[in-house]
Order: C-alpha cells, then structure tokens, then sequence
C-alpha cells in the first residue's frame, strides 16, 4: 500500500517562503496545498506558481479548508508563537523559521502547546544537514575526535542600512529582539552548541559600531562560553 501525501501549507508568503514551497516540491510525498498571507494577493501569487488549492488571509479559512498535515511558518518572527500556538490548536505539525520566538518565555510556551497537543514542532536550522556538518557530528558520536575541551564560532557578516529599512520590524529591539545574534549568526551559533552541547555560562558584551543610530540592536559580539560538559568556547 503506498504512503499518503502530506499536505503542507506555509504561512507568510514573503522571502523566505518561495524557498520553503521549492523546497516541498522537491520532496517525495508531500504536496503544497495551501497558502496563507495577511496580503492575499501574496499568498495567490505563491499558490499559483506552486499549484496550491488554497489561497487564504485568515487563519480560520487556512486551517478549516487546507486539511493539513504540516504547516510551515515563513513570517517574521515577531509573530512566531501566535502562529505556532494556532497550529498546536488545529493539530497540524509545524516547522518554523528561526529563530523560534524573541523571548524566552514565548518558545516555552510554544513548546508546551506543541507536546500538549501531540503535534511535531521544529525550527528550521538547515546548516545542520551540510555535509561537513553531518561529519562533523558524525565524528564527536562516534569519538573520534575525543574529548571536546574548545571550539570558536565566527560569523563575519555585512548587512546594508537598505537591509534594515525594507521590513518595518528589522533592527528594533522591540519587534526583532536583537540583531546580528538574533538573526543572522544564529546559524553559526546552532552549530556550536550542537556539536559541543548546552551552554552553562555565557559572558559577553554587544555593541553597534557600524550602523549608527539607523538601528537599535547589536552589530557587533564577543563572548565566551562555558558548555555543561565543561568546555570552553569562544563567539
């Protein structure tokens, strides 16, 4: 007996999303069906392109016509755990995009919607399956590279005032809960503590060098962390 095609939707229909919907259409078993968007016209012009039954601006039409299986959630992240707490409400598996909430607080409570409701929730962190990664990680399980006393993580990363100006919620505090950490080196940030484990201590201090007063989170870091096993790291 063949396996059933997973019905996924995407919600928020900006950047991200067009990668996220290839991304479906290249996966064996599973098939687009609906797009949700606050702007309509977006989530019908990624339905199109894409051959999805559904185009929706409201949660309700998304979750009650699309009889969905997984839902991906490509919006900014400001408004993550509304959306992933309606998902954990209509049942439907969720991947979201990083970073998964802007306060602690908020992915608490998103994960604890989720295991209460019995759905799959992950945030997306694709850097985690490039090759050198996986034998990376494959090299620590299997031991050999021994005990793991340090590592160091850089990201060095350019983003234009153009960048921060093209979405009104970027480079404030308030909507995007921090800047080059929050947002871009959040990847390199993953990779480190998925190799070397949780960290028990972290030091720092932030700043902005480059930008000026066009925006209110950090551009530039340094730290040094402490790991649970007792390793040292550097960022």
């Amino acid at each position: 007996m063949s396996e059933r095609t997973l019905r996924v939707g995407i919600i928020g229909c900006g950047k991200i999303a067009r990668t996220h919907a290839e991304a479906v259409a290249a996966t064996t078993g599973a098939t687009l069906v609906a797009c949700c968007d606050a702007e309509l016209a977006r989530a019908q012009a990624l339905a199109a392109d894409f051959g999805a039954e559904l185009a929706a601006d409201s949660l309700d039409d998304f979750f009650a016509k699309g009889q969905l299986d997984a839902a991906l959630i490509c919006t900014p992240h400001p408004v993550h755990e509304k959306l992933v707490m309606a998902c954990a409400e209509a049942g439907v598996n969720v991947l979201c995009e990083k970073p998964i909430a802007i306060r602690l607080e908020e992915a608490d409570r998103m994960i604890a919607a989720t295991d209460n409701a019995g759905v799959a929730f992950g945030v997306i962190f694709q850097r985690r399956f490039w090759p050198a990664a996986q034998r990376i990680r494959r090299a620590i399980d299997e031991g050999a590279l021994g005990t793991l006393t340090f590592a160091s993580a850089s990201s060095l990363l350019w983003r234009p005032e153009e960048y921060f100006k093209s979405d009104p919620w970027r480079g404030k505090w308030e909507t995007e809960g921090g800047g080059v950490m929050m947002n871009q080196a959040v990847h390199t940030i993953d990779l480190l503590q998925w190799f070397m484990g949780p960290a028990a201590e972290v030091y720092g201090r932030i700043a902005t060098l480059r930008h000026g007063d066009s925006i209110d989170v950090e551009d530039t870091v340094a730290a040094t962390v402490v790991f649970e096993t007792g390793a040292l790291g550097v960022i």
